[in-house]
């Protein structure tokens, strides 16, 4: 994972800058308390900007919606939306989470594509796992397969790049859990 002085914390790029390979949205941190609040969860956590992957001790790997443009000079591709943009959340032990969504890069000319994420499905999914992490009862999430116009192209995902797609796609169809017990009962 990259150091976090390489993670784009929701601000603008710099003119003619190379969008990041993933950004976190700490100013959608109140609207995630706001829910926490609604649905009577005690002890809110904190947004945690700086902290590592292996600082944390719970993880989910998912998926929101989010729509990109590509600025590259040349390209003829406007922009584009994914039904299917990885998000990584973390929870730490101060209480406190992090959200890393992972970028796109445009089909036409393969540079990264500037984000614009769905901030209902981001604020959905984060409160969701804090609310099933503290316990909370919690309905399973369904997934709509129909949201995303298109396959999913892993070669111009970052997320799939790095991994976190397919464990989301196992999180997702309940093949995690069962490939920890498979690991369990192999004496690992």
């Amino acid at each position: 994972m990259p150091s976090n002085n390489q993670k784009n914390k929701g601000k603008k790029n710099k003119p003619g800058s190379q969008p990041p390979t993933e950004y976190m949205f700490p100013a959608l941190h109140p609207q995630v308390l706001q829910l926490l609040r609604e649905d009577g969860m005690s002890h809110l956590p904190d947004f945690n900007p700086s902290g590592e992957e292996e600082e944390a001790t719970k993880h989910c790997t998912t998926f929101i919606r989010a729509d990109f443009r590509c600025y590259a000079k040349g390209c003829g591709k406007p922009g584009w939306g994914s039904g299917k943009v990885c998000i990584l959340i973390q929870k730490f032990p101060d209480n406190s989470y992090n959200a890393i969504v992972y970028n796109q890069r445009c089909k036409s000319c393969g540079k990264l594509g500037k984000m614009e994420v769905d901030k209902e499905s981001y604020v959905a999914r984060v409160v969701y796992r804090l609310k099933k992490w503290s316990g909370m009862p919690m309905e399973k999430v369904q997934y709509d397969e129909r949201v995303s116009r298109g396959p999913h192209l892993q070669e111009l995902c970052e997320g799939c790049r790095k991994g976190r797609c397919k464990i989301a796609e196992m999180e997702r169809d309940g093949e995690v859990g069962e490939l920890v017990g498979r690991m369990r009962g192999l004496g690992f």
